[in-house]
């Protein structure tokens, strides 16, 4: 199931990225130093007083691109590395 078209863009806040990934806070601190994820496409962080949020938008685009990378690594037969 594709997730739904959204036509503007809203922010998230970490918190709730890390929870909907079902990592830590510190692990999205990690990704946002990992060139491998930024060349896959994790969002950059916007900073908003101390706290930080992602773009919605860009979010999805980078779960359903690591989506279309495990379905094809399983196709394959590869093992996708966490």
């Amino acid at each position: 199931m594709m997730p739904a078209k959204i036509d503007h863009d809203t922010f998230v806040a970490d918190s709730v990225v890390a929870r909907e990934l079902g990592v830590s806070t510190m692990t999205l601190w990690r990704y946002d130093h990992d060139n491998k994820m930024i060349d896959a496409g994790w969002p950059a962080k916007i900073v908003m007083g101390r706290r930080n949020y992602r773009s919605r938008k860009a979010l999805e685009e980078f779960k359903a691109n690591m989506l279309r990378h495990a379905m094809l690594a399983r196709k394959r037969g590869y093992t996708v590395a966490r």
